[in-house]
Parts: structure tokens; C-alpha cells; sequence
């Protein structure tokens, strides 16, 4: 299987594959989710995984989840109400969040980068 999904890729990858035994080859399943419209509901808010899960491929989890935790601090710091804070993270973050989920489904797909 490995080899029909590598099948493009250069002939040390391929060689390593063929190389490898079966029982080396472990699978991880992958989950993401589209992104979501509303990131808060009252005084509680996502952020991170949770908010924006992207798959692997986009190298940003973590990025990600450091950006949201400052933004946040940042709207909480200067906004007058916590629901107003909110709804300034959420439109601050949303857009950027929403395209590395996008282009890393994409990736996945074979349709980007």
C-alpha cells in the first residue's frame, strides 16, 4: 500500500519502504475537523486543537495554539467586557485558522503546496 501512495516520490523513499518490514510500518489514523463558525458561548472559549484542529501535514498545532493563547490574552487585556474580548479573538484568529485547515486537507488531497 505504502508503495502505491509513494509511487511519485523519489526512489530513496521508495527504497526505504521496501526495505522496511511490514510490522515496522505502524498507522496513525488522523483526525481534523472543518473549521467552525463560533469559537465561544458565554464566558467559555476554544482555542488551539480545539477551535482548529489542521492534520499534521501544516506543522502549525502548536504554532497555532501559542498565537491563540497571546491574542487572546491581548483581547482579554484590552477589551472592556470578557464577550467583547471574545469576539475580538474570534474575529482576529478565525480567517487564519480556517486556511491552514483548509490547505492542509488540501495537502492531504494532493491539491496544495
Amino acid at each position: 500500500m505504502l508503495n502505491q501512495i509513494f509511487k511519485s516520490w523519489h526512489n530513496e523513499i521508495k527504497e526505504i519502504i521496501k526495505l522496511t518490514p511490514d510490522s515496522s510500518i505502524g498507522r496513525i489514523e488522523v483526525y481534523d475537523h472543518d473549521p467552525i463558525e463560533i469559537w465561544f458561548k458565554n464566558r467559555v472559549v476554544l482555542l488551539g486543537d480545539s477551535a482548529h484542529a489542521a492534520g499534521p501535514t501544516s506543522g502549525q498545532g502548536a504554532c497555532q495554539a501559542i498565537e491563540d493563547a497571546y491574542c487572546l490574552a491581548e483581547c482579554l487585556s484590552n477589551e472592556s467586557t470578557v464577550e467583547q474580548s471574545l469576539e475580538t479573538y474570534t474575529f482576529l484568529r478565525k480567517d487564519k485558522a480556517s486556511n491552514i485547515i483548509i490547505e492542509a486537507k488540501n495537502v492531504r488531497k494532493g491539491i496544495g503546496l
